[in-house]
């Protein structure tokens, strides 16, 4: 039945615990979207890594942080774990892509219109700057790939997003 969700308890727990405080914070109909867009991204990660043969834990949400899937077995290699990082921005370009092929296709006289033109701008952003080369942000886990020493152009780049946005 709908109470028996064994193992994702952890995930509908914290996804309604964040969208009450978004809720909160900003209202019903952005919260839901807010954790929407984090689940899709939070689901690219799962999907890449079960690709790749790893198990994973439960998607978990922390109220105003974002979310995070915990990865059960080591990870082969950088590339490997480039490429999980990678997943979720993937998947949440596309949500927010989706978002915006809504607002652009429904046309001025949709009521949500809106609304679903935030929810791409706000899902874009979320996925950019999650991309910063900086550690534990995605960005950071792809350029370890490449190289750590990236890490520092990384930092430059968010004390620059700090200054800019104050």
């Amino acid at each position: 039945g709908l109470l028996n969700l064994g193992g994702l308890w952890p995930t509908a727990l914290s996804m309604a615990v964040t969208v009450w405080a978004f809720a909160s914070a900003w209202g019903w109909l952005f919260a839901v979207g807010l954790v929407a867009l984090i689940l899709v991204h939070e689901l690219g990660h799962a999907a890449v890594m079960r690709a790749k043969g790893l198990r994973t834990g439960p998607i978990v949400f922390i109220p105003f942080m974002g979310a995070f899937i915990a990865v059960k077995d080591q990870f082969r290699d950088a590339l490997v774990e480039a490429e999980a990082a990678y997943g979720g921005p993937a998947a949440g370009a596309t949500a927010a892509t989706a978002s915006f092929l809504v607002w652009r296709l429904a046309g001025e006289d949709f009521a949500l219109g809106g609304y679903f033109l935030g929810m791409a701008y706000v899902g874009f952003l979320f996925n950019l700057f999650n991309l910063l080369p900086v550690p534990p942000l995605d960005g950071g886990r792809v350029v370890t790939a490449v190289s750590p020493a990236l890490w520092l152009v990384g930092l430059v780049l968010a004390a620059a997003l700090a200054l800019y946005l104050g």
